[in-house]
């Protein structure tokens, strides 16, 4: 008859090291479950659907979490941030958010918390609707408003859910209505209000209200109306 050998005796310290192991082990497993995203019904349990072998789940296995183990949070939306470009002397900048194009010259942000609605600094575009100002105007809106579609449609493309930097020069002020007068830094460095005059798009505003970069921008509407081209297409059109 074989004799059956005993089983060593584990020490206190072998014991809790045994212990230790195999709680840290329970961790282990559970946390890969627990690191997994998606919401929990009243009962704390969900269903996995995607990447389930990644935690350690069989496809479409429900599961249960621990009663006060909370969710893994949702990634934080990055911060605006100074924006890294050097300012000229008197240049204010601040990064903001375009959420809408209004129109060619006009678009609603959110910056340093706030959301504005912005007036283009220095251009100015057809109206894209029946508005006060086109009916004051004495030729009238219908000639405006396809012109001033193109235009918002322009600007739509080149702002639209883009993070851009606006600039005032001096004391940055509002227009009539009280919307501030910014002008607008595209993502790829471009001044938005000259790319416009330069497209044919929009006019220089300051022939009726003066504006720091009014020189450079009559340079760039300059071959433009003298080629006839965009909105300069219009004998109505300043």
């Amino acid at each position: 008859m074989i004799g059956v050998q005993p089983q060593p005796r584990l020490g206190p310290t072998s014991a809790r090291r045994r212990a230790t192991l195999v709680l840290a082990l329970s961790n282990a497993i559970a946390g890969l479950a627990l690191a997994h995203p998606g919401g929990r019904d009243a009962e704390g349990c969900h269903t996995c659907r995607t990447k389930c072998e990644q935690y350690g789940l069989s496809a479409g296995e429900r599961h249960c979490h621990g009663e006060g183990e909370a969710a893994p949070p949702a990634p934080a939306r990055p911060e605006l941030r100074a924006t890294p470009r050097a300012a000229s002397h008197g240049t204010s900048l601040e990064l903001a958010y375009v959420d809408k194009v209004l129109d060619g010259d006009t678009i609603k942000v959110r910056a340093g918390g706030e959301k504005l609605t912005i007036r283009v600094l220095g251009i100015d575009c057809p109206e894209s609707k029946r508005n006060r100002k086109c009916k004051a105007d004495k030729t009238g809106c219908a000639w405006q408003i396809p012109w001033g579609m193109k235009a918002a449609k322009r600007a739509a493309a080149l702002l639209k859910h883009q993070q851009v930097t606006l600039e005032c020069e001096g004391k940055c002020g509002a227009g009539r209505f009280g919307r501030p007068l910014r002008y607008v830094r595209l993502p790829d460095g471009r001044d938005f209000g000259q790319v416009m005059i330069e497209e044919g798009f929009c006019a220089d505003y300051g022939w009726k209200y003066p504006h720091p970069r009014g020189r450079a921008y009559r340079r760039a509407q300059a071959p433009v109306q003298a080629a006839g081209l965009g909105v300069w297409q219009e004998a109505r059109w300043k």
